[in-house]
C-alpha cells in the first residue's frame, strides 16, 4: 500500500492531448492528490490498528488498484 500511495503521488496528476494542464495547476493538483491519499493511508493503517481488516483491505486496494491503472499512462508519457 505504502508503494502504492507513494506512486500515486509521485505520478499524479496526469494530463490528457485534450486538456493540458500548466504548471500553477499542476501544483495544486499534486497537493491535493498528496493530502487526499495520505489520508486514506492514515484511515488505512487505523482500521487495521482498530481490527477492522476488511476495511483497511478495501482502502489498500483502492489505493494500490488507482497506482496500477496509472502505470500505462505514466509509461506512454515516458515514451513520448
Amino acid at each position: 500500500m505504502i508503494g502504492g500511495g507513494i506512486s500515486v503521488i509521485i505520478c499524479s496528476p496526469i494530463d490528457h492531448e485534450n486538456k493540458r494542464i500548466d504548471k500553477e495547476e499542476k501544483r495544486e493538483f499534486k497537493r491535493i492528490t498528496a493530502r487526499i491519499t495520505t489520508i486514506w493511508m492514515i484511515l488505512s493503517v487505523l482500521s487495521m490498528w482498530r481490527r477492522m481488516e476488511v476495511v483497511s483491505i478495501c482502502i489498500s486496494l483502492g489505493i494500490l488498484l488507482t497506482a496500477v491503472l496509472q502505470t500505462p499512462c505514466v509509461i506512454s508519457r515516458r515514451k513520448n
